[in-house]
């Protein structure tokens, strides 16, 4: 084993202070000065070392318990190379030992290198458990002389070579931080650093990192009033998104619900487009995966039928992400299971172009576990009719969900597994190249950013890997195991589907009325979708199918004629004059019909178009049939005449013009007249001849 000879105080702290291996080569040249003088000196230094390093295994092994105090590690260069520095950033959670590190003369760190591990489970125990070993390095320093960062962090800076911790070879190697106070360790840590020669190149494993929002237990941020409200975690989780996705590394592959994304670009709240400002920032420089509009099972949409609303759920969402992620890839051949999926829903997704299917450890847990998550494996017949399958690791997922104590080490704890795994296919002859490991948390939501951001720059950096987007992914072949997927019964599409079909035609024909330009058209055609959402319990989706239906209704409504609106027919054709109202703001298409019992109407249906807040007045020849009083109904229809639209409308109607009854009165009485006139000029007649005649005078 190589032992580093612990520097002195002053060779140290210069190196301790230098971002560069240039303080540390300074240190190096007086060392090797006075190494050259003697071969005794030389021999003696040896000796110190040695009995250094035997002290400091002691003090260690005899304090170990002592060592209750929080040590945090916020930084570290995990990727090390045989030319630059190592470099860890800490701090205490006690108040007391931090003011002892900044102050104490017998307050030290003790940075130890063990030997390399060669596989993730020698990893797991380097990590997990106290070292049985001696070190392979060792290096030492007063903390009240280390840097500190503005927030008050510890930074201790090292050489890798002479006068720092030197390494004869490539590896995954563990490090031990051990802070003491006069001789006893208060406070302890173990990570790992991945030490490559600068010279070396290596044959690259890809690596993909998923980032999803928000939970998949969360709800629609559009509301069942029409409102925009995101709840607390959604938020949380784009925020999340955004910080993630603004950090060096990647490329990431997103996966974030576009009604969200949707709801934010419809939203007038100032903090919402803050929001979205921030996420198209992200959503343009990230590849992202086609998601359907909400949630929307596919393997029970393929039992219901519901293979047509699934494809508009999912050409509804790409339009979404194509308007905000720019000139960034859109990936529409893969699918991320968030929940369970089975063979229905395979057949589902290859119908619509999915090649490749990445399960989260949540979708995956009904499959049991998979041999190796490195794979590629298909599902499907033939290769030509396979559909690729990729799991998340469900131990790496784990490290990447929720809040962790040790989050950097978290993020060197998976980059080193990733390493050394790729470093067993290659010692076996197997392709590094066939191999891709898909990274996220349990439910492909967005991962804790504490170890996501650290371990984006690990992987970044490592020489062995190299971080693409899902789109990456090899295509299926022959060699590629075949795996089954049980059938589920999670959720049951068709329970729902009357009460989502029936508001679905309600709200279209009250679509029908509006302006093709209305933003209503947008924002309902948007409602309606949302009543797909998978997630709505009963009583949830309930509230959505009355929250749209009451704003088509208040539209129908809206469309009125004047209260208490009564005509009057003076003779027995004439015209009537029925004026319409739009009450609301938009502009409004409808077909009008008027039908009479006592009144002989055109049977046609007017079409007229009123203006936002404006009235129109249609102009309905007409014939009597009857004198009187009596109602007339008003009702309106779609545009096609097709559909009523809301409740009938009745006015009256009152007729003074004369009957056929009272002709023929009239008539009579002429008849009679004309009659009596004509008896009465007879009989003046023949008085008057009685009168003249001559036998008479």
């Amino acid at each position: 084993r190589s032992r580093t000879l612990p520097p002195t105080k002053n060779s140290f702290f210069r190196c301790a202070r230098n971002n560069s291996p240039s303080g540390a080569t300074s240190a190096n040249t007086g060392a090797n000065r006075s190494g050259t003088t003697t071969s005794r000196l030389e021999a003696v230094r040896r000796a110190i070392a040695v009995f250094l390093l035997v002290i400091g295994q002691f003090v260690a092994t005899q304090h170990a318990s002592a060592a209750t105090t929080e040590l945090r590690l916020v930084a570290q260069n995990f990727n090390v190379a045989s030319d630059r520095q190592f470099r860890f950033v800490f701090n205490v959670s006690d108040d007391q030992l931090r003011e002892l590190l900044t102050s104490s003369t017998t307050a030290t760190i003790t940075v130890r290198a063990y030997d390399p591990v060669r596989s993730p489970d020698a990893l797991t125990t380097a990590l997990e458990t106290l070292p049985t070993t001696e070190p392979v390095a060792v290096f030492g320093a007063l903390t009240r002389r280390l840097e500190r960062t503005p927030g008050g962090d510890f930074v201790v800076l090292i050489a890798a070579g002479r006068g720092g911790l030197a390494f004869r070879e490539e590896g995954i190697y563990p490090i031990g931080l051990d802070i003491a106070v006069g001789g006893e360790v208060r406070a302890r840590l173990t990570t790992v650093v991945n030490y490559f020669s600068a010279t070396s190149t290596f044959t690259k494993m890809k690596v993909s990192f998923l980032v999803g929002a928000p939970a998949t237990t969360g709800t629609p941020a559009s509301k069942p009033d029409g409102s925009i409200m995101l709840d607390d975690a959604t938020r949380g989780a784009l925020e999340n998104v955004v910080v993630i996705g603004s950090a060096e590394g990647g490329p990431l592959t997103l996966a974030i619900e576009p009604e969200v994304i949707d709801a934010l670009a419809r939203s007038s709240s100032a903090e919402d487009i803050g929001l979205l400002t921030r996420l198209e920032a992200v959503l343009q420089r990230h590849e992202s995966v086609r998601m359907p509009y909400v949630p929307f099972d596919p393997s029970s949409a393929q039992r219901a039928a519901l293979g047509p609303q699934f494809r508009q759920l999912l050409e509804t969402g790409r339009e979404v992400l194509d308007v905000h992620n720019g000139e960034a890839p859109l990936n529409t051949q893969a699918w991320v299971a968030r929940q369970p999926i089975d063979t229905d829903g395979v057949a589902l997704l290859r119908t619509n172009d999915v090649a490749t299917i990445v399960l989260t450890p949540n979708a995956s847990q009904a499959s049991g576990s998979l041999d190796n998550y490195l794979k590629t494996y298909r599902v499907g017949s033939t290769v030509d009719a396979s559909v690729a399958i990729k799991a998340i690791d469900p131990r790496f997922a784990e490290l990447l969900t929720g809040n962790r104590a040790n989050p950097v080490v978290d993020a060197a704890r998976i980059a080193s597994s990733l390493i050394l795994s790729r470093s067993a296919v290659e010692a076996s002859g197997g392709d590094v190249q066939r191999l891709h490991a898909v990274l996220g948390d349990t439910r492909g939501e967005v991962p804790a950013p504490l170890v996501a951001i650290p371990l984006l720059v690990a992987l970044d950096r490592a020489p062995q890997l190299n971080v693409v987007g899902i789109s990456r992914t090899p295509d299926v072949t022959a060699d590629d195991s075949t795996t089954n997927l049980p059938s589920i019964s999670r959720i049951d599409l068709t329970t729902n589907r009357a009460i989502i079909d029936e508001a679905t035609s309600f709200v279209r024909i009250t679509q029908s009325i509006l302006s093709t330009t209305s933003p209503l058209n947008y924002e309902w055609t948007r409602a309606l979708l949302v009543l797909n959402d998978d997630r709505l319990n009963a009583e949830s989706l309930d509230a959505y199918v009355k929250g749209v239906r009451s704003r088509a209704r208040l539209l129908r409504a809206s469309i009125t004629v004047p209260e208490g609106l009564s005509f009057t027919l003076g003779s027995r054709e004439g015209t009537l004059r029925l004026p319409i109202r739009n009450e609301s703001d938009e502009e409004l298409t409808v077909g009008v019909s008027i039908t009479s019992a006592k009144l002989q109407l055109p049977g046609d249906v007017r079409v007229v178009t009123i203006a936002p807040r404006g009235s129109v007045d249609i102009v309905v020849d007409v014939v009597a049939r009857a004198n009187g009083r009596f109602p007339v109904d008003v009702t309106f229809t779609s545009p096609d005449g097709a559909h009523k639209i809301g409740q009938t409308i009745r006015v009256g109607a009152r007729v003074t013009a004369i009957s056929g009854l009272g002709q023929l009165v009239t008539g009579a009485a002429l008849l009679i007249l004309a009659t009596w006139w004509v008896a009465h000029w007879r009989t003046r007649k023949r008085r008057d001849a009685v009168e003249n005649h001559p036998a008479i005078r």
